[in-house]
């Protein structure tokens, strides 16, 4: 019956790489959720199989259900294997029309091992409590195979959403950008494709991917104004491209609206950090930075002396005094990250400093 099983698999899985190259999108179910034939093969089989051994005795029937959910873990290794070579082959030529519909079979993938999770909860609840500990073997964790090959499949649809992100990413921060905007309103477009597709995720998939798209963009976005593109010469410089900053706060906080409603897992909204960071390059009296610092610090933990001389030098009129100041308040406070914050300027690298005989950085318009 095992060789039957894995057999069984074995082909399902073949299909599920074949349906990965159709030039269509995937089936829906009856809620609008992308999904492929896979986990009903796989629910299917092992149910049946199940049913069918319970006929014998309970004892039977708890050894099948265990040989299956071996077989599942197995086939969900060799599931996320495949999607890894899925990535890589998307990689070599991403506008290769063969994988024209690459985002949308990852994520029927991520829905798909959904309802498999679901289907290895059922066949592990219903097996009987005098089996525990009778079976020579490690206990089978398809749970945690699922959990794997979800992650992937999840930073896979990250990494695409990146790569269209990225011919526009270099125009933020930069002085087209502070007259008009650009790119803030392409950018937007892309993520609210990208939150349109993630819809026809089962949840709490969908949020997830969700979260992971806003945070993507806030730590590109700071990593933009990392490049240190515009530095200020006066207050009305500064006025305007932290103007200019918040306008884009709300038109990413518009994109991401839906998640306000539905709580975001994080407990700090990464979009406030623009509208912080924002703050920081308006406030007209230098004196007070070292308490606004230490109001970032407090709420950022992991931000660095790095990101903040950045910070201080786009604002282009923090004297030498202030500056040491600064830095020896964020030296003498340095708080231990606090148990489940996600660190975000972890993410964030300082570009190296500019030697002082090379041009100078160019200044707001």
């Amino acid at each position: 019956l095992q060789k039957s099983v894995s057999e069984w698999m074995h082909k399902a899985l073949q299909v599920e790489l074949q349906d990965w190259q159709r030039d269509q999108e995937p089936d829906t179910d009856h809620e609008g959720f992308y999904q492929t034939s896979l986990p009903t093969i796989i629910t299917q089989m092992l149910e049946e199989n199940a049913r069918v051994a319970l006929m014998i005795g309970e004892s039977l029937r708890d050894q099948t259900i265990q040989m299956g959910l071996y077989e599942m873990e197995n086939l969900l290794n060799r599931f996320r294997e495949a999607l890894i070579e899925f990535g890589k082959e998307h990689r070599r030529d991403p506008r290769n029309n063969k994988n024209k519909f690459y985002l949308h079979y990852l994520l029927a993938s991520i829905s798909n091992c959904i309802i498999l999770k679901k289907s290895a909860e059922i066949l592990q609840q219903q097996q009987s409590y005098r089996s525990a500990g009778q079976f020579s073997r490690t206990p089978p964790n398809p749970l945690a195979a699922l959990d794997r090959a979800v992650r992937r499949a999840c930073r896979l649809v990250m990494d695409q959403v990146l790569l269209e992100l990225q011919p526009f990413l270099p125009g933020l921060l930069t002085r087209p950008w502070l007259a008009q905007g650009d790119p803030t309103p392409k950018l937007c477009s892309i993520l609210e494709h990208h939150l349109e597709l993630y819809g026809r995720v089962r949840p709490p998939c969908r949020q997830r991917l969700q979260e992971e798209a806003q945070w993507l963009m806030v730590v590109e976005y700071v990593r933009a104004l990392m490049q240190k593109k515009l530095v200020c010469r006066s207050g009305e410089e500064r006025k305007q491209l932290a103007q200019q900053m918040l306008q884009d706060d709300q038109l990413l906080r518009e994109v991401f609206h839906s998640l306000e409603g539905e709580g975001a897992g994080s407990e700090v909204n990464p979009l406030t950090l623009l509208s912080a960071l924002a703050d920081f390059i308006r406030l007209k009296d230098p004196g007070m930075l070292t308490l606004e610092v230490s109001g970032l610090a407090a709420k950022y933990p992991d931000i660095s002396d790095e990101h903040v001389s950045v910070l201080l030098d786009i604002r282009g009129d923090v004297s030498r005094d202030i500056r040491g100041a600064v830095m020896d308040l964020l030296e003498q406070s340095a708080p231990p990250l606090p148990v489940g914050y996600r660190p975000i300027f972890t993410d964030i690298l300082v570009p190296p400093s500019t030697l002082a005989f090379c041009l100078p950085t160019a200044k707001c318009a």
